[in-house]
C-alpha cells in the first residue's frame, strides 16, 4: 500500500511543482488569494474532489471532498497560500497548498480499498486574521478524525509536540534541501511524510 501511494505521488509530482511555482510567482495577500485558490481547486477537481468555494463565509476558503462511499474515517489536509506584504512567499505558503493537496489526491486513490473520506481545506489569511480560526468557529473541522498541516522550517523539528489520538515514532532519512532553491526536491518527500502520517491515522483509528 505504501508503494502504491508513493507511486501516486510520483505521478502528480510535476504538476505540484508547477502549481507551487505559479503561486510563488503570483503572491497574494490574505483574503485575496484568488489565483492560488483557482489553481488548487482546479487540480483537486481534476482528481474527483467535490469543491465548495467560497466556504464558511470566506471568498478564498474552500472545502474539497473525496468520499469513497464506504465506511471509514475522515481525514483532512489544510492548505495555506497567502503571502507577506512587500516580501511575497517568504514563509513557503506556496508549497503548503500543493503539498496538502497532493497528499490528499494521492491518498484518495486508495480509498476504494480502505474506505473513508479525504477533505482538503483551503485556509486563507494565515498571516493576518487566520482563516483556520474562522473555520474552527464555524465547525468546519468537526467531522474529522485526524488532520494534517505543514509549515517549512529552517531548523530540525524532530522533537516537536503534536496533538494526536495515538502516538507513533518514526524516522525519516534524507537530506536537508534549501527550501527556496530546491522546491522541486522538497515537495515529494513532504507529500510522502504527510501520506505516512495519514496512513497511520487510517490504520490507528480503525
Amino acid at each position: 500500500m505504501k508503494e502504491r501511494i508513493y507511486n501516486e505521488g510520483q505521478l502528480i509530482k510535476e504538476r505540484l511543482i508547477e502549481i507551487s511555482n505559479y503561486i510563488y510567482n503570483n503572491p497574494e495577500l490574505g483574503n485575496e488569494e484568488y489565483k492560488a485558490v483557482e489553481a488548487l481547486t482546479t487540480f483537486l477537481k481534476e482528481h474527483g474532489f467535490e469543491i465548495e468555494c467560497p466556504y464558511a463565509g470566506m471568498e478564498t476558503a474552500f472545502k474539497a471532498t473525496f468520499d469513497s462511499g464506504k465506511p471509514g474515517k475522515t481525514v483532512g489536509y489544510l492548505c495555506e497560500y497567502d503571502a507577506l506584504p512587500e516580501i511575497g512567499h517568504g514563509c513557503g505558503h506556496n508549497m503548503i497548498g500543493p503539498i496538502s493537496s497532493g497528499a490528499g489526491v494521492a491518498l484518495s486513490k486508495v480509498l476504494s480499498e480502505i474506505g473513508g473520506k479525504v477533505i482538503v481545506y483551503g485556509t486563507p489569511a494565515e498571516e493576518t486574521n487566520g482563516g483556520k480560526v474562522i473555520l474552527t468557529e464555524a465547525g468546519a473541522f468537526d467531522e474529522l478524525d485526524a488532520d494534517k498541516d505543514y509549515h517549512r522550517e529552517k531548523r530540525k523539528a524532530t522533537n516537536d509536540q503534536f496533538i494526536s489520538k495515538k502516538g507513533i515514532i518514526g524516522k525519516f532519512v534524507g537530506f536537508a534541501p534549501m527550501i527556496c532553491l530546491f522546491v522541486g526536491y522538497l515537495i515529494i518527500p513532504l507529500v510522502f511524510i504527510g501520506l505516512s502520517s495519514m496512513g497511520s491515522a487510517f490504520a490507528g483509528l480503525q
